[in-house]
């Protein structure tokens, strides 16, 4: 008997066997394994035959998280700006709307008075709350002052007098209303109207005072004897004013603005908040601020600053001496360029800070301690009789001195 059939057999038995064992898995359990990985802490391990539905999977769980995250941090700015947005009207509706109804109210009484050519030289204008507008007109013929009381109801604008007369060329103009309220909303606007046609003809004085409201002075072409403007709260705006005389400029609380200014002297005083000032010719400009100034193009004899607690800064002054003092705060000033003379600046508990551009010979120093830098800029081989000075000091205040090319 031959055995080779049986042996034959047993070898395909054996074959198929091997082949059940090592057969591939079925594609519903390699499925349930992929979403045990997927919803599993397999990710985090380091497994070199991670299959790649795997990382699929857990690719798209970041992704996810991701943009969730991005979405919640969109939702609060958007909730963020739509929240701004409400508190910004609601502030609006409840303060800007009867604000502005209140300075334009329904009641008005207007008054205007016209003057000859030599019937007023000189004019003094005072409101309790409101707005005084000087300025002169190319077209006007006659000086002429326009008076507007407004109020919140028609009763009130009794309660606004008058004071008016005319003395020896002096217009006294003054409204004795009640200070300014939300409620009955009395104020006062002047506007005073000169010809242009008398400028080099007549020279006029002229003093505005208000206690609460804003001054402006807008002249062109026209020469005053003198200027005086008083705001105990508010806002003095200064432009292209001339005058033979002093030019006077004094805010209690609030802001003055002069620009283009030409006097003899002149002052500007800001008791507390902000003083800008360019273009002013005089003999001497004094300003005096407890706040902000800032101030370019001055020219004169000579420029006195001083503030007790400020943030202080000039440029390009044409000047040969400046006195500037800063108690608290800082002074910065940045010299004409090529500016040539001698400095000192000093702070003996502040910091100080002298420099020039590369282009600048450096100065010759007479002192350089961290209280005093004092020295000169000089022409080569050149010295003038009667130098340029520049005194910048202070006490507990930074101190800046800066000379340009």
């Amino acid at each position: 008997m031959s055995l080779q059939p049986v042996y034959k057999a047993l070898k395909d038995e054996d074959t198929e066997i091997e082949l059940q064992q090592i057969a591939i898995p079925s594609t519903e359990s390699k499925s349930n394994s992929c979403v045990e990985e997927k919803c599993g802490d397999h990710c985090s391990k380091k497994d070199s035959d991670k299959s790649k539905c795997c990382e699929e999977g857990c690719k798209t769980k970041k992704a996810s998280l991701g943009r969730r995250i991005c979405g919640c941090i969109c939702g609060l700015l958007l909730f963020g700006i739509l929240l701004w947005v409400l508190a910004g009207v609601a502030v609006l509706s409840y303060a800007g709307i009867p604000t502005y109804r209140c300075l334009n109210p329904r009641y008005s009484d207007v008054t205007q008075y016209t003057f000859a050519d030599a019937e007023v030289n000189s004019f003094d204008l005072s409101v309790v709350s409101g707005y005084i507008d000087v300025r002169t007109c190319p077209v006007a013929e006659k000086i002429t002052l326009r008076l507007v009381n407004k109020a919140a109801n028609p009763s009130l604008l009794n309660t606004m007098p008058v004071e008016k007369k005319l003395v020896n060329g002096v217009l006294t103009l003054s409204v004795l209303a009640p200070s300014f309220d939300m409620h009955n909303c009395q104020h006062t606007e002047m506007t005073l109207v000169i010809p242009q046609r008398l400028a080099g003809k007549q020279h006029l004085s002229l003093k505005a005072k208000t206690i609460l409201g804003k001054i402006a002075i807008d002249t062109p072409h026209f020469t005053f004897e003198k200027v005086a403007a008083y705001a105990n709260l508010g806002v003095i705006r200064a432009r292209d004013v001339k005058t033979d005389g002093t030019f006077v400029a004094e805010a209690g609380a609030g802001r003055v603005a002069a620009d283009h200014i030409t006097a003899k002297t002149a002052e500007l005083n800001s008791f507390f908040g902000a003083i800008d000032a360019d273009s002013i010719t005089s003999e001497s400009t004094n300003i005096q601020v407890t706040g902000r100034a800032r101030l370019s193009n001055l020219e004169g004899a000579e420029v006195i600053i001083k503030s007790d607690m400020g943030l202080v800064s000039g440029f390009n002054f044409k000047t040969p001496h400046l006195d500037a003092y800063v108690d608290y705060g800082r002074l910065t000033y940045i010299s004409a360029p090529g500016w040539r003379g001698e400095f000192n600046v000093a702070s003996p508990y502040g910091f100080l800070d002298v420099t020039q551009s590369h282009d600048v010979k450096s100065p010759t120093l007479y002192q350089n301690t961290p209280a005093v830098i004092a020295g000169s800029f000089e022409e080569t081989g050149k010295k003038s009789e009667k130098p340029n000075k520049i005194d910048l000091k202070a006490k507990y205040a930074a101190v800046n001195f800066f000379v340009p090319k």
